[in-house]
């Protein structure tokens, strides 16, 4: 009983070294907000590196935070006592989806990841979705597994993806991967600098990072937490991985906007063109043939009845003939559909 109290009287909310910048990373407000609601204390604690966040949710230090979406596929996959429940969503966005970006100096002549032989490679932390496993498979598919130091003419790591692109500007190395997250914020934020960098290669879309609890916390605290967190954007201004957040939304919502982000919608603009064209062909035709609906319709009847007074009763005393003209027809209708 007293160790259950001792929990539920202060938790710990740790936080992956995504990014150099707070306002990045900037999940004071949501912890703020959650102490007001819950009546706990909460620590906020930004580890030096996923490993030291991934730790603290092992031993059980950290019962909530932020890790990062291969962190805690990893922590996931040895089935550790962990629990997805919100994902946050960035303002202006509809999905919580992001992408691996390569990057270079915009005076490089590296136009595409297979340029990459015998250049320096930066990659970050390797619990980083977009900074190590995405871009590792992404180089594996093009003949550049990163396991083949030979092939590059080095590779560095470094903690996060601000460190990353800095070291592309100050010519530290050839080429970085980074989340497009942080390169939007550092776009938005650097002004100056920004000229300085362009984009070879993005990678498919990569489901957004979730907030995770400790399973063995208590039930009832587990459902007030992701209530509150759920909620939280009616009564704040939410921060998060990226900046600020429209809101947070729960785990199942965020998997099927991630699915419906493969789906190609219908009704685009090739739909439209493609329709429009086969209008104007048709009318051409219309025109060209002289045809007119109106008499077509109308005169239906006469020609329906005509057709009908010949066909009945049927008349098989000419059997070779019609034979014959059935297979003419058939033939005919092959050679119009391979025309066609």
């Amino acid at each position: 009983m007293i160790k259950k109290k001792k929990i539920l009287q202060q938790l710990t909310f740790v936080v992956a070294p995504a990014s150099d910048e707070v306002e990045s990373l900037n999940f004071s407000k949501l912890v703020k907000h959650l102490k007001e609601k819950l009546g706990v204390s909460i620590n906020l604690k930004y580890s030096n590196s996923y490993r030291e966040a991934l730790l603290s949710i092992k031993d059980g230090s950290a019962k909530l935070g932020w890790l990062g979406s291969y962190a805690y596929m990893k922590l996931e996959q040895q089935n550790l006592d962990i629990e997805p429940f919100a994902v946050g969503i960035l303002k202006g966005r509809k999905t919580s989806n992001y992408h691996s970006l390569f990057i270079v100096n915009a005076k490089s002549k590296i136009k595409k990841i297979e340029d990459l032989h015998e250049k320096s490679l930066i990659l970050s932390d390797e619990f980083s979705a977009s900074g190590y496993e995405v871009p590792k498979h992404e180089l594996e598919n093009v003949g550049l597994p990163i396991t083949n130091k030979k092939l590059y003419k080095n590779i560095n790591y470094v903690k996060n993806h601000d460190e990353a692109i800095k070291k592309v500007l100050d010519g530290s190395a050839d080429v970085a991967a980074i989340s497009s997250i942080n390169f939007e914020k550092w776009f938005n934020n650097n002004k100056k600098d920004n000229k300085n960098l362009k984009i070879i290669h993005k990678s498919s879309a990569i489901s957004g990072p979730p907030l995770v609890f400790a399973k063995n916390l208590d039930p009832i605290l587990k459902n007030k937490i992701k209530s509150i967190v759920l909620d939280a954007h009616n009564h704040i201004e939410l921060g998060g991985y990226g900046g600020s957040m429209e809101m947070y939304i729960g785990i199942k919502e965020s998997q099927t906007k991630h699915l419906e982000s493969y789906i190609r919608p219908q009704w685009g603009w090739r739909t439209f063109v493609l329709l429009s064209s086969i209008i104007a062909v048709l009318a051409f035709v219309v025109i060209d043939l002289e045809i007119n609906f109106l008499t077509l319709f109308t005169d239906s009847t006469k020609y329906l009845g005509d057709i009908l007074s010949r066909m009945l009763p049927p008349d098989f005393s000419n059997l070779e003939k019609l034979l014959y003209s059935m297979l003419e027809t058939i033939e005919i209708a092959i050679l119009g559909t391979f025309l066609a």
